[in-house]
């Protein structure tokens, strides 16, 4: 935290989420709404995970706001879909050459079940050095 956060109390990044985020890699499809088509995605991960959202890489770049449903895989027997928004993405290069975007997914509805099921993975996952 900046000295100027410090002094103003003021949370800046991180401190703002309301949620902790912990690494969780899991597998995602999504599917979504584009200019009245639905686009569908397989074969892409999680980079973070928390009750508030996700944050996936994604091999497509969607406007910010873009209505989404995301089915996380938890395990063979298990997942969990939610509908969410995307909140953000950054674009990069994959060493193959491919643009790949680190996408922030914000929940939208999250029913007490799929939170539960959530609760339990993050707090497995949770780092035990905090």
């Amino acid at each position: 935290m900046s000295f100027f956060a410090k002094l103003f109390g003021k949370k800046e990044g991180a401190d703002k989420r309301r949620f902790e985020r912990v690494e969780i890699p899991l597998n995602v499809a999504y599917s979504l709404e584009v200019g009245g088509a639905l686009r569908t995605g397989l074969l892409n991960r999680t980079k973070n995970v928390s009750l508030g959202g996700v944050c996936v890489l994604l091999y497509e770049s969607f406007a910010r706001e873009t209505g989404i449903f995301i089915n996380l895989s938890v395990s063979d027997a298990c997942s969990v879909t939610v509908k969410g928004s995307i909140a953000w993405q950054v674009a990069y290069k994959e060493e193959d050459g491919r643009t790949r975007y680190e996408t922030g997914v914000k929940f939208a509805d999250l029913d007490n079940e799929d939170k539960k099921i959530l609760q339990t993975l993050i707090k497995r996952y949770a780092r035990t050095d905090r």
